[in-house]
């Protein structure tokens, strides 16, 4: 069996989560079968089949030396199993690798229908390729896939989540007298004809925001040492920002900023207001933690990351349509979550948001969008 389950499915927000290792035969010349692993989920099941690449149809990897490095052609598959006659519509397909190269142009996302229709007759039935990769004989480190099977909102499938490790901690902290809440965010709503204006705060659970990448622990890192001039401890209800404006913001065209219009920019901050009022009402003991001022991404973008970190849910707006009513998910937009996702190395939001990206192109504007700041930025 080439697939080997390393863990339980893991239940998100969306649907399952299932993480495998991928045994690859020490024999160049040898392959796997395409042997169906144990059920997942409620009932599917997946395959993958380990190749040796054919140099006639494949193509040729050299070394500086001139001299081919041999690789493995490896196809993941899905099997539905016993939910191949249920009335599911659409179901998608959201593939992570390590240590694996795509190969064919495939996309990590995947959708079927079901029920499915498909000849019977043949076994083990065809599965439904979730991808094609490469992996190198040289590459050193195991091999490792995680599918994400996700249903239709409209199905009304309610998937219960185990409580997330990280959370599970914070509220135990909360117990011995932690606060909820250690950090205070402040990040840009306005734009200006050469500024961003108008930051509005957000409270988070430092705790709750690590562990998800290397990029972030490393920025949530900074805030407690050098490089950040609000890094000493504040009382968070009563600190006042009192830069309103900031001049050297590097997305100006950012679609998660409103324009700021005259009758703005001679009204007091509502923010500050904010600000104020929290003083004279600022609760004893004071809550203590650091502020950190976001000054390469809008309010909206953060807030939505602060929220996925913490329920791993995410909404992007189509084009200009507005937050859907009594939602309370927050909502921003796919191409300003992607350029911070890609920032901090979140590889599933990345991923995310560049499959919104894609679905939102048409023939009416591609053309805008090949040429537009958010293509030439990348």
């Amino acid at each position: 069996m080439a697939l080997r389950k390393i863990s339980d499915d893991e239940l998100t927000s969306g649907g399952v989560k299932s993480t495998f290792t991928i045994d690859i035969p020490q024999d160049p010349a040898s392959q796997f079968p395409d042997t169906l692993t144990a059920i997942c989920g409620w009932g599917w099941r997946f395959s993958c089949l380990v190749e040796a690449a054919s140099t006639s149809v494949s193509p040729r990897l050299l070394d500086s030396n001139s001299n081919t490095i041999p690789w493995r052609r490896i196809t993941v598959l899905f099997h539905p199993g016993i939910i191949r006659d249920a009335e599911y519509g659409r179901i998608t397909f959201r593939t992570q690798v390590d240590n694996l190269l795509l190969l064919e142009d495939a996309l990590f996302y995947t959708e079927i229908n079901l029920p499915d229709n498909s000849p019977r007759r043949v076994n083990p039935p065809p599965g439904t390729p979730l991808g094609v990769y490469m992996r190198r004989n040289d590459v050193t480190g195991s091999a490792k896939v995680s599918i994400s099977v996700g249903f239709r909102s409209e199905l009304g499938i309610s998937l219960v989540r185990p409580l997330d490790s990280r959370v599970e901690a914070a509220l135990a902290e909360t117990i011995q007298g932690e606060e909820a809440v250690d950090v205070k965010f402040y990040a840009y709503t306005r734009v200006g004809p050469s500024y961003v204006a108008r930051p509005r705060p957000m409270f988070a659970k430092m705790a709750l925001l690590k562990g998800h990448s290397e990029g972030l622990d490393t920025y949530l890192a900074g805030i407690c040492g050098k490089g950040f001039s609000e890094s000493r401890l504040v009382d968070l209800d009563a600190h006042l920002l009192e830069e309103e404006r900031f001049m050297e913001y590097d997305y100006m065209s950012d679609s998660d900023l409103d324009e700021e219009d005259e009758e703005d920019s001679e009204r007091p901050p509502a923010e500050s207001a904010e600000a104020v009022s929290s003083t004279v009402a600022a609760p004893t003991p004071r809550r203590m933690g650091n502020v950190v001022v976001v000054k390469s991404h809008a309010y909206k973008t953060w807030n939505a990351l602060l929220y996925y970190l913490y329920t791993k849910k995410i909404v992007f707006r189509t084009s200009d349509s507005p937050s859907e009513p009594g939602s309370r998910i927050p909502t921003c937009s796919a191409k300003s979550m992607y350029k911070l996702a890609d920032a901090f190395g979140l590889t599933e939001l990345k991923a995310l948001a560049l499959e919104s990206v894609r679905s939102q192109l048409s023939p009416e504007n591609i053309v805008r969008e090949a040429f537009s700041s958010f293509t030439s930025v990348q």
